[in-house]
């Protein structure tokens, strides 16, 4: 029914590179950091959520939040679609303000968008995906890691001039 998928740029930023103008080497991280941060339905991460990790966050290249909602994706679909929690606007300015190094967030939830905040995250996409080469991987299982990988490589389907594409991504654990 879902699957995992990646946003380039152009998804919300309509001068942003698509999906086919990347390389493999653009997406191959090998500085994953995954964090746990529990979320349930309908709850925004928030820039407060991510403030005791900045250090951490600083030195990543793919930061992998694991919200534990996944759980919701077989046993309870319609939960996990329809009120699944996000990640907020002031989460999203805080990375752009604060990680430079940062290409990438990967998340556990169907969309960075909740359904039930759904213009903040509109913003959120905006916020990362504009002017920059930024990516977004949403509904990822990250259930089965327990600490963050070594490598992270995210491969889309690389058909040109689309703004997201399914993907599977590979962890090197």
């Amino acid at each position: 029914m879902w699957e995992p998928h990646i946003d380039a740029p152009r998804h919300f930023d309509p001068s942003g590179r698509s999906i086919a103008e990347y390389g493999i080497e653009d997406l191959t991280f090998r500085r994953p950091l995954l964090l746990n941060i529990p979320k349930q339905d309908s709850e925004l991460i928030t820039a407060e959520d991510l403030t005791a990790y900045k250090e951490k966050i600083a030195e990543s290249d793919i930061l992998l939040i694991k919200t534990g909602f996944q759980r919701f994706r077989e046993s309870d679909p319609e939960r996990y679609s329809m009120h699944n929690p996000g990640f907020s606007s002031d989460a999203a300015s805080y990375i752009v303000k604060n990680f430079p190094k940062l290409r990438a967030l990967g998340l556990d939830t169907v969309s960075l968008s909740s359904v039930d905040h759904r213009e903040d995250g509109r913003l959120s996409h905006k916020i990362l995906l504009s002017g920059r080469d930024f990516f977004i991987i949403e509904d990822m299982d990250l259930s089965k890691l327990v600490e963050s990988p070594k490598t992270v490589i995210v491969l889309p389907l690389f058909i040109e001039g689309i703004d997201s594409a399914p993907c599977v991504v590979l962890a090197e654990v």
